[in-house]
């Protein structure tokens, strides 16, 4: 069930300390294989499972994209588009935060 629960839920992966810190050793193997042969199964039924390491994680690693920052509304970004200067909106994004 725990395998399960982290296959669905990435966020309840710490709970799996617990097996670890119990020593529950079959315990640990299921919730680390189920979610395990769960992403595997994903990645055969997609059309291209390499997209991810090959588009999405290099654009989540660099955190900057031209098509995304169109739809950004942090002050940082939007106040340059409003004709604030570049070093200004990032000194009053900076004091907002």
């Amino acid at each position: 069930v725990i395998g399960a629960a982290v296959a669905l839920k990435p966020l309840l992966a710490p709970v799996v300390l617990l097996f670890l810190f119990a020593g529950r050793w079959r315990a640990l193997a299921a919730a680390v294989l189920v979610p395990a042969l769960a992403s595997a199964a994903a990645a055969l039924a997609m059309p291209d499972p390499a997209g991810f390491f090959t588009r999405t994680l290099p654009f989540l690693l660099h955190g900057d994209d031209g098509f995304v920052r169109l739809y950004e509304a942090s002050p940082a970004a939007v106040l340059p588009r409003l004709g604030v200067p570049s070093a200004l909106a990032q000194g009053l994004a900076v004091a907002a935060a």
